[in-house]
């Protein structure tokens, strides 16, 4: 394929060329370029994990205490991080254990 290029500068002088464009000559494919771009974000799955990695289930932890942690940087209802709790134990990356709150015993997790 070949473009023509005039372009004329502030002071009316004119410039002008032609250009070949070989589809041999692109380099990376569509694909390639829209994964450079993709910003990586984090799920809710992700930010446990993290909190997983930075001790924060040396002592186990409730949903709801999960839930207050991750609700500053990540903003859902308490059920999805039940679930994501339930769902990490049951992939092994979490322990289930029993947390015993003013005589009543709730699930908790522990790593």
């Amino acid at each position: 394929m070949k473009v023509f290029i005039e372009v004329i500068d502030d002071n009316g002088k004119k410039f002008s060329g032609t250009l070949d464009l070989d589809k041999g000559l692109q380099t990376g494919s569509k694909k390639e370029v829209r994964q450079k771009v993709v910003k990586k974000t984090m799920s809710l799955t992700d930010h446990i994990l993290s909190l997983r990695e930075n001790g924060f289930f040396k002592q186990s932890q409730t949903a709801n205490e999960v839930h207050g942690k991750v609700n500053g940087f990540y903003g859902c209802e308490i059920n999805r991080v039940s679930v994501a709790l339930n769902r990490l134990a049951s992939k092994k990356e979490l322990r289930k254990a029993k947390k015993k709150i003013s005589d009543k015993v709730y699930s908790a997790y522990a790593w």
